[in-house]
């Protein structure tokens, strides 16, 4: 008898949070919508924001936000004479991401380069802030005669203690994996986790400089937002 409370307890929570969820879904999106176009690449529909004409140079978010880290950047680049592209990385912003394949750079870099092909956008110039190191080295070690450049900003591009988060991006990424367990922890504890760790993390990224206004607030939304 007790065993069954207990199961009954725990579906009742998870069914309250999944509830929630869906409330802050809608309301993320209702807020901040996506800005761009999408292109499919591997039956993913990929987020981008484009302007401007000429040079094709890509820019890829680091671990937390989406394309709207490069807003100012489009604007500069396009009145210079490029075709600024910035992603949505699979399974942020408004991208869709892998059900089956782990996410890794190399796997974000296959989807990229079919995504590029769609566009046209031919010998770019890969731009690639914190995580996204990663992404642009493993395109540049993939298809090194179909880049133009790379410009990393503060690369994640080493393993171990000099990114700490590599273990929990790890973990986090085999467990949505998980047949039915994946799709349950998204929809259910691991969005309002992200909402609660969305702070800290942000604010331990531009230390000791303040947060822009509005920042925090767009991270938390589409950070946590599940996307399928």
């Amino acid at each position: 008898m007790m065993g069954m409370c207990a199961i009954t307890g725990v579906a009742a929570v998870m069914l309250a949070l999944y509830a929630h969820n869906q409330r802050e879904v809608r309301r993320a999106e209702n807020a901040f919508p996506p800005r761009g176009s999408f292109v499919t690449a591997e039956g993913l529909r990929l987020h981008y924001v484009c302007q401007g004409a000429g040079q094709p140079v890509v820019l890829l978010h680091g671990g937390i936000l989406s394309s709207c880290d490069y807003a100012g950047v489009l604007e500069l680049a396009a009145e210079v004479g490029f075709r600024a592209i910035a992603f949505d990385r699979p399974g942020y912003g408004y991208s869709e991401r892998p059900r089956r394949d782990m996410a890794t750079p190399a796997v974000q870099a296959r989807l990229l380069r079919e995504a590029l092909s769609v566009l046209k956008a031919e010998r770019p110039v890969l731009v690639a802030h914190s995580w996204s190191g990663s992404l642009a080295l493993a395109y540049a070690l993939a298809y090194p005669d179909e880049i133009a450049g790379l410009v990393l900003l503060a690369p994640g591009a080493y393993a171990g203690d000099a990114y700490p988060a590599g273990t929990a991006d790890l973990l986090i990424g085999r467990l949505l994996r998980v047949p039915w367990l994946g799709g349950l922890l998204a929809n259910t504890v691991l969005s309002p986790l992200a909402r609660l760790l969305a702070k800290p993390m942000v604010t331990a990224a531009f230390s000791p400089d303040p947060v822009p206004p509005g920042y925090l607030e767009r991270a938390r939304a589409l950070w946590s937002r599940q996307v399928s």
